[in-house]
C-alpha cells in the first residue's frame, strides 16, 4: 500500500515533497468541420466562431481562460481585432467544453493532456498554433512517507508512460 495524490498546481505543496509529473498546455481545439464555412487562417477569425468556456473554480488571475489566450494572441498579432474575450459559450465543468468543441458548437480553450487522443485520431484540430502555459501535475506524498521507493518508482513509471 502507498499513498500519495497527483495534484494540478501552479507550484509545488510546500509542506509534502511533490514530484513534477508533465505540464500542460491549453490549446484552440474544435471540430474540423467546424472550420468548413468559416476558415481561421490567424487568431482574428475566431470571431466567426463561438468561443467555449468553462468555469476555472480558482480565482487565478494566471488561470487558463479566453481572455488570458487572448492577452497573448494580441501580443503576436497586436494590429489584429481579435474576439470578445467573454463571449461565446459557458460551461461548469472542462468535459463539457471538450464535448461540445466535438459537437462542432464552437472553439474550445482545452488542456492538451486532457484531448490528447481527440487530438491524434483528428476528432479535434488546433484552428490556431498558439497556446498558453497550464499548470504541473505533482506527485505529492508526505515527507516521511513509510513505502518511499515505492513510490518514486511509480512516479517514475507515470513519467515514462507520459514520454512514450
Amino acid at each position: 500500500e502507498v499513498d500519495f495524490a497527483i495534484r494540478y498546481a501552479r507550484s509545488p505543496d510546500p509542506e509534502l515533497e511533490c514530484r513534477p509529473l508533465f505540464s500542460d498546455h491549453y490549446l484552440p481545439v474544435c471540430h474540423p468541420e467546424r472550420l468548413r464555412d468559416a476558415p481561421i487562417e490567424s487568431p482574428g477569425d475566431l470571431a466567426a466562431h463561438p468561443l467555449i468556456h468553462f468555469d476555472w473554480k480558482r480565482d487565478d488571475p494566471h488561470a487558463p481562460t479566453w481572455a488570458r489566450w487572448l492577452a497573448t494572441a494580441h501580443q503576436h498579432f497586436p494590429d489584429e481585432p481579435l474576439p470578445d474575450p467573454e463571449g461565446g459559450i459557458r460551461f461548469s465543468e472542462e468535459i463539457h467544453a471538450i464535448e461540445a468543441a466535438v459537437s462542432r458548437q464552437g472553439i474550445a480553450l482545452i488542456s492538451d493532456v486532457l484531448v490528447a487522443s481527440e487530438l491524434a485520431s483528428g476528432a479535434l484540430i488546433q484552428p490556431v498554433d498558439l497556446a498558453i502555459d497550464g499548470l504541473t501535475f505533482y506527485a505529492a506524498f508526505l515527507p516521511d512517507a513509510p513505502r518511499r521507493e515505492l513510490i518514486e518508482a511509480i512516479v517514475t513509471a507515470i513519467g515514462a508512460q507520459h514520454d512514450s
